[in-house]
Parts: C-alpha cells; structure tokens; sequence
C-alpha cells in the first residue's frame, strides 16, 4: 500500500471501498480512506512507500475447504479472483504515536468469488454473484457506546444456507454436518453364505464460522464467540465476518458463502448526574447526538448513548429510584409471591423526544437482592393503555407498565450484579420515564408462551391487585418466546387487546389460556375489524404457512374483507425492520395460496430464504380522497419451518 504523508495526530479508522463481489478472472485496485482525530476521509493510496499492508486471512478455522479464491499484491493495492469461493482480506498499520504507544489498525472486507461465466440451466441467464448471507447483530444501528472496563456480548444471526432458519451464530464455530466415522458393513449372499464385508470410510465434519475483528485492539478486545471487552476511550469498529457452508445430507460442500456487518463502538468515561442543586455534580449532562456519551447515576445507573441514537444534541440525566421508597399500590400485579421481584428502579431524562435507536442500559441490582448471574430481566416503563369504555369522542387511560426491554444479569470486575439490556425482539428503552428493573423469583418456574402484536396493538394483563402489565406495537409487530410471559399470564385475573386507528379505540377481551391449552396469544386475530373514516376495514391473517415435501411454499389465508376490500400483499419482514412485499394478492383473496418463491429477493436482488423472515398479510386501500398515500392494515406474523433432509 502506498504511504501517504503522516500528519500529527494519530490515525483513528481505516476503511476500504470499492470493494464488490468478483468473479474468477477478476482483478481490481482496492482504495483506503483514513480517519484522524483531526480530519476524516484521508486519501491514503496517494504518496510512495509502504504505509498501510494488504494480505489476505485464514478462513480455514471459520470452516473455509477448498482452493484458496483471492490473492493479493500490496505493492500495488491489487486483489485477484482466482477461484470460486469465499475470501477475506485484511488491511493494517502498525505505528507508534506521539506519546509512544504502539497500536494497529485494521479492516477488513468479505468477498464472495463466483465461477466466470455461470449460467442458470433453466433459464439461461447469469446466475446472480452478490448472494451473501446476512447478519444481524442486535446492537442498533451498528452503533454502541461503552465505558472503559465494561463489556457487552453481541447477538449475531444469520440465514443457514441448508435449512433457510435464521440462525444464532455469535459462537466461532456452527456444524453444517456433524460427519460420520469409518464404519464397515457386512453383506451375506441368501444363496451361498459368502460374507463380504464393505468399508466405508469416515466423512469429516462439515463447519460455518464468525469471526470478530477490532479496528484498534487497544481500544477494545472481542472473544472468539463475540464478547466485547472496552480497554480505553476512543472509537473503533468491530467487523464481523460470517462464513456460511452449503452441505447435502452426504457432507459434500457445494457452495461456501460468506457475509459482513460493521458495529460502529464509542469507548468513552461515563459523565456523572445527580438530583441535588447544591453540589457541584451537573444535573444533566448535553449529549452530542453524534459523538453519543455514557451517562451515570451516582450510585451507578448508567444509560449507554450510541453515536446516532439521539435525534439532537439533547441534556440527558439518569438517577435512582430507591426500592424500599416504592409506593406498594404503584407495583405491577405480578410483583407477588410466585412471580416477579424488583431488582432495581430508576428515572431517565432524555428529553421530549424518543431516540431514533433503543439505548442500553447497565442498572445495578440494589442492596439486599441475591440476584444471580444469567437471571433474565425485564426493563418496564411506568404509563398509561387506552381503556375499555373509551370512545372516539372520550379516550379514557389507565395505568400500566409496558414492557420494553429484556436483559440478563452480569457480574462487573468487582463482582457486583449489573442488569443490562438486551433489546431483540423487545423494542428497547427510547423515551424518558420512570423504570424498574424485575426478574422472576428463584424457583418460579414459567411454560413457554408465545405471544404476538400487531402494528397498533397492545396487549394488556391485569390482576386482581397491582397495576397491569402492557406489551405494544408501533412501527414493526412483535412476536415473543418468552417463560416470564408464561408466568404473568398464569398470574393474570384477564387480558385485554387493544387498537387505537383513525381516532377509533377497539378492543377485545383475551381468555388467558389454561394449561392445557396452547400458550399463545395473537392480537391480531382478536381484535375486531378496524374503524375507518370511510368504510370497515379487516385485517387479513395467516391462518398457516408451510412448505411441501417436494419444496413448495403455501399460505393459508384468513379473509373475510368488509367494506374496504382493497389489494392482499404478502410481505416479508427482515430481523433489521426492513421488508419487502413479495407477492401481490386480491382483495378477496381466501384459502390456501402458493408462495412465488422466484419473487424472494432483496431489493438489491439478493436471495433469501423462506424461513429466515417472518411472514405478513397487509391490505392495503386507497386514500381518503383522490391523491392521499394508500393506507396499510397489517395482519399477524408467522413463520415458515423448511423441511428437513
């Protein structure tokens, strides 16, 4: 790589562009831009000399068979295809600053190779190259904030290949094919005895990888399996690298596939508030929404504000809520002997404003609380659910604690117990408020329930004393696993789903199920149809969704369109909030319909597979009046399970 001039202040991120999926036979000159703490995307392929190395990285620990796909010539920043296949080339610098202190810098691009000339045998056209697996870490918008010392596990996902599930794969390693020993098997002929004994020989372990890279390594550390470690403040990216191994049911690799996703992480001091004029501590601290900031409490509290996450520079404050302070009448029903236990509780201030991504948070558990690490958590938020009895004319509120985010309990360096969120597939914490932190009390043991809500919908518990607890929806429907549901619902004296569409509140009383009945719940199919300035309007909902024996991929559709029949869209919804609408069905559309699957792609014409989205009906009717933007009403979720081999 060719040296550009090295200003003064030490170089903060390297990133590459230019970079596409290649076919064999292809070269192409990579180009570097740099970031120093006083200026950003500096030209670093200018100059003479060597100033940042280019090479290629080992796959093979992340499963990678077969010929090596890229080479690389950094004297003159050029990458070559060679086969086809995936490949993975690094970019680093290693220097010492002003104050003496080594460091390396480093990034890296995935890149899928395809064989030159590949065409489809049916219908003859280039087989499309780009294909890459996607991942999805749960930390949003790829953006994080830490504070030096601390940690913070990443989610990561992505489609398996084989099955087309959407696969936990944070781990370094994942089985494609779990392989087969030497074995040997003895035939006898029916007609003279003769034994003959065949060999066959072992079949070796099939394997899909991730691997983590830190843009600086002395900023932050990452485990094996994705466990970040913050050492000290400054910025870095996290790259994450998923290689994915196609694989038929006698361990033969056809295809390695592999897929990237970059986490932008902010290593910063925490900033502390308190609630008392008289001392020098600021109530509030000013955040810059680009920069983003760590915010504590006195005793700890800590709100962990993503470069992004707010919407303006906005004053934030964190405080504590004591526990032994709470009114009794204030607790959520399931606050009870056999449910939940309060673990902590505390206010945030960010303004008027929601944050455009969910923030993290780390609350330690309060004195006296025996609280266990990897005990789940969830974060609730003190407000308020339309009630029964509301009409257009009278919106009548109650009380409630929304549900908003789950988490787990870690232990910090000095082994005191720190509840931290976890986000997917809750929405997150993204507004001021007033919030407690509960787990379920040691030895509770809760079934299994799934609960579904639709876009508009929520979703509330209610016992016979305490206030009641409330899941709800806004811009994307939920869909919840969760044992800690299956204990609240057994605790719950009824529930109640409601809507809230063009000023016309609705409802339904939800019969919590029994035992030994299935523990689902599903606002969508509940609720009556919506309301509208110009005619009823009924959702349609999947009844069933499956795929055939021989691949075929069906819907069974739940429609009984009122006055508003409009147009029937089947979408696909993505883990990251996006969607595509695959499918376009009429408005009286019912029963059992066959999935285009040629239709599933992205809108960058990427394939993905039926099991790894959630699947949606949406009508969709005109405006109120001519030129108004067509309205959407969206239907439950389901998933497709893909036949197994």
């Amino acid at each position: 790589m060719k040296e550009t001039p090295l200003k003064n202040e030490r170089q903060r991120h390297t990133n590459l562009t230019g970079l596409i999926n290649m076919q064999t036979g292809q070269s192409t000159r990579i180009h570097a831009v740099g970031d120093f703490a006083d200026e950003k995307d500096v030209d670093l392929t200018t100059g003479s000399g060597d100033y940042l190395t280019l090479n290629t990285l080992d796959l093979s620990p992340l499963g990678k068979v077969g010929a090596i796909a890229i080479n690389v010539d950094d004297a003159r920043d050029l990458v070559s295809a060679k086969a086809a296949g995936a490949g993975l080339i690094e970019l680093s610098r290693t220097a010492t600053d002003a104050q003496q202190q080594t460091y390396t810098l480093r990034t890296v691009a995935a890149i899928n190779i395809a064989q030159a000339g590949q065409l489809d045998p049916q219908t003859g056209e280039p087989i499309d190259t780009g294909t890459t697996l996607t991942i999805s870490p749960d930390v949003y918008p790829g953006t994080l904030t830490l504070i030096p010392g601390s940690t913070r596990q990443l989610k990561v996902h992505a489609t398996d290949p084989n099955t087309g599930a959407n696969a936990d794969v944070h781990e370094a390693s994942q089985t494609a094919f779990a392989g087969s020993p030497e074995k040997t098997e003895d035939y006898v002929d029916p007609d003279t005895g003769e034994i003959t004994t065949y060999l066959y020989a072992a079949i070796p372990a099939v394997f899909s990888g991730t691997r983590y890279i830190v843009s600086d390594d002395s900023i932050a550390s990452i485990s094996a399996d994705g466990l970040i470690t913050a050492l000290r403040t400054g910025q870095v990216t996290v790259g994450v690298v998923h290689l994915g191994s196609v694989v038929d049911a006698y361990g033969t690799v056809s295809e390695q596939i592999i897929g990237q996703s970059d986490i932008q992480l902010s290593v910063q001091t925490a900033q502390t508030t308190d609630n008392d004029p008289a001392t020098i501590t600021p109530q509030t601290i000013l955040v810059n929404a680009k920069e983003g900031a760590a915010i504590s409490a006195e005793t700890g509290e800590t709100v962990l504000i993503g470069a992004g996450a707010l919407k303006q520079d906005t004053p934030v404050a964190i405080s504590r809520i004591d526990l032994t302070a709470i009114d009794p009448g204030t607790t959520p029903f399931a606050a009870q002997p056999g449910g939940l236990e309060a673990v902590g509780a505390f206010t945030l201030n960010i303004g008027s404003s929601t944050s455009a991504y969910p923030l993290q948070l780390a609350i330690p558990v309060q004195p006296g609380i025996a609280a266990q690490a990897g005990d789940e958590v969830w974060f609730l938020r003190k407000g308020q659910v339309i009630a029964e009895g509301s009409t257009a004319a009278n919106l009548i509120y109650q009380d409630t604690w929304w549900v908003v985010d789950n988490g787990y309990i870690s232990l910090d360096a000095s082994g005191n117990a720190i509840a931290k969120t976890a986000s997917p597939p809750y929405g997150g914490l993204d507004e001021s408020g007033e919030y407690r932190v509960y787990r379920k009390l040691p030895g509770v043991i809760g079934r299994p329930f799934d609960l579904a809500v639709g876009i508009g919908d929520s979703m509330t518990f209610a016992g016979s004393v305490g206030m009641s607890m409330s899941f709800g929806s806004t811009a994307l429907p939920i869909a919840i696993t969760s044992n800690m549901i299956g204990i609240i619902a057994g605790m719950a004296t009824g529930g109640t789903a409601s809507s809230y569409h063009f000023g016309v509140p609705q409802f339904a009383d939800i019969v919590i199920p029994k035992v030994n009945e299935p523990p689902v719940i599903n606002t969508s199919a509940k609720l009556p149809p919506v309301m509208t300035p110009y005619g009823t309007v009924v959702v349609p909902n999947i009844a069933n969704a499956a795929v055939s024996d021989a691949g075929v991929v069906t819907i069974t559709v739940d429609n009984n369109p009122d006055q508003q029949a409009g147009k029937i869209i089947l979408r696909a919804l993505f883990a990251n909030g996006t969607h595509i609408d695959v499918q376009e069905l009429g408005g009286t559309a019912s029963g059992i319909i066959r999935v285009e699957t040629s239709n599933l792609k992205t809108q960058g014409g990427k394939a993905f597979a039926v099991g790894s989205v959630s699947w949606q009906l949406v009508r969709i009717v005109d405006g109120h009046v001519p030129g108004d933007a067509p309205i959407e009403f969206a239907g439950n979720t389901a998933r497709i399970t893909p036949k197994t081999d």
